[in-house]
């Protein structure tokens, strides 16, 4: 293959994407042309299968690979709740005629749309993270960075498979939280806030009854209700503590960034760090079974039973001390939010802040301003913000996410805009907007992502990046701050 990089930093994009994803479907045996997310589960279900079937093979070649492996492990779950969701549907479009049972209208067809949404989520992980990981077993960290050149990645995804590069096992591990991060934070958080905001308050309804009723398929994660339950406290009158009520009702929404990166953190990744540690062939065994034998047992109608036991004796009731109730990560609408990183000392204190993703309920947002180096300050509207350290060595990150724009003309309004201040090549803005009008027309892929170097401001580099979701014609603007 020739050097994409020499065609251009636009041209260079459109090569490297084209190329690594083709390498991607035909390692995965994927035909592209089948996998539509919007005819339903029963459509796409080779196709599903065959995702979760390339992850594991991605990682029992490559054990460094750890994001890889515990996409294959969660698989399950995710594949039965698929099936879930398109069951009624599938079943229903046998016996209705077309034109009275179109997907998107009426009951059955609401459940079709957090289905699509589900499978669509799926599809844009792939197009995006088969894309790193195939450029980097052809090209190792050599290929990651002509993806950075191009400006396909910033610069934290560079600084991760650097680490999964290095052989270090808690560099490899760190690496690969970072892609769970990107896969969470970036590719599939705009999907959840839809699904939270679809035709309120039903949206929020649903989300909660999946966070309720979700069961992890990785051996040793525990469900979001058993991490974080609903409780109650009650004051006692005269005493120094609080009568808590613990009930067997989440105390958050997995539709919400906060809540689901809490779980994935303090539950869901450790539980995954315990496998490996203590039974790492066990684990490969278990990658190794085809997906479809793995996720029988999480269908809901096969998990009733354990649902209403969990329900009938999770039920707790404690005199504790009142301490104040742990943050959910939330800005209320409206907030006004600073941050300091203008010396190292700042920058230490907050990569130490617990819970550092802040965010708004979908459907709103908070002003959030960044105290940089030279007194210079980065003000926004934004809708969550997180500040996390990207390894051990002190390389921390800021990812600020603004509102999604339904224009393209008005997401290169908001660059044109940074340009002067911030370092940005208005050149590239333009290119970017020539190319983000053909790939709407023609959707050779449903997601990328386009990142505009700034201008470094002291220790602090400085982002922008785009995500395109293509289908929907969203564009989603995000600033990053890394030192």
């Amino acid at each position: 293959m020739s050097t994409p990089s020499q065609a251009g930093r636009g041209g260079a994009a459109a090569t490297l994407r084209a190329h690594w994803l083709g390498r991607a479907f035909g390692r995965a045996g994927i035909d592209r042309s089948r996998w539509r997310p919007d005819v339903g589960v029963a459509e796409n279900r080779a196709t599903i299968e065959a995702v979760y079937a390339y992850y594991a093979s991605l990682y029992l070649a490559h054990p460094a690979f750890l994001w890889a492996g515990m996409a294959s492990l969660v698989g399950p779950a995710f594949y039965a709740g698929f099936e879930d969701m398109g069951a009624l549907p599938d079943r229903a479009r046998h016996f209705v005629s077309s034109r009275v049972l179109r997907r998107g209208d009426g009951p059955v067809g609401e459940l079709s749309f957090y289905e699509t949404t589900f499978l669509t989520m799926q599809q844009k992980i792939f197009e995006d993270q088969a894309l790193l990981h195939e450029a980097y077993l052809d090209r190792g960290v050599g290929g990651i960075r002509e993806l950075h050149a191009a400006g396909i990645i910033d610069r934290s995804l560079v600084h991760a498979w650097t680490q999964i590069a290095s052989g270090d096992p808690a560099a490899i591990d760190a690496g690969n939280r970072t892609l769970l991060l990107r896969e969470q934070y970036q590719i599939i958080d705009n999907y959840y806030r839809h699904m939270y905001a679809r035709r309120a308050p039903e949206g929020g309804v649903i989300t909660y009854l999946m966070t309720l009723a979700g069961e992890p398929s990785l051996p040793g994660a525990r469900t979001y209700p058993a991490v974080f339950p609903l409780t109650l406290r009650v004051r006692v009158p005269g005493a120094p503590r609080v009568l808590c009520v613990t009930t067997p009702a989440a105390a958050g929404d997995i539709a919400v960034f906060a809540n689901r990166w809490r779980l994935i953190t303090r539950d869901t990744l450790p539980a995954y760090r315990r496998l490996l540690a203590t039974d790492p062939e066990g684990m490969r065994a278990l990658i190794a079974q085809p997906i479809a034998l793995r996720a029988g047992r999480y269908r809901v109608a096969r998990r009733l039973g354990r649902l209403a036991l969990a329900g009938a004796t999770a039920w707790r009731v404690a005199l504790r001390p009142a301490p104040a109730p742990p943050g959910q990560g939330f800005a209320g609408a409206g907030a006004q939010v600073a941050v300091d990183l203008h010396d190292a000392p700042a920058r230490e204190r907050a990569l130490a802040t617990d819970d550092a993703a802040l965010s708004t309920r979908p459907g709103r947002s908070f002003d959030l301003a960044v105290r940089l180096p030279e007194g210079r300050t980065f003000r926004a509207r934004v809708v969550l913000a997180m500040v996390d350290a990207e390894s051990a060595d002190g390389a921390g990150r800021l990812a600020a996410r603004m509102p999604a724009q339904p224009e393209l003309e008005e997401t290169l309004r908001v660059l044109r805009g940074l340009a002067p201040e911030w370092g940005i090549d208005p050149a590239e803005v333009a290119t970017w907007g020539e190319h983000a009008q053909a790939v709407t027309a023609a959707r050779p892929h449903l997601y990328s992502t386009r990142v505009f170097p700034g201008r470094d401001v002291g220790g602090v580099h400085v982002e922008f990046q785009v995500e395109h979701h293509v289908v929907e014609g969203e564009f989603v603007l995000h600033a990053f701050f890394t030192w």
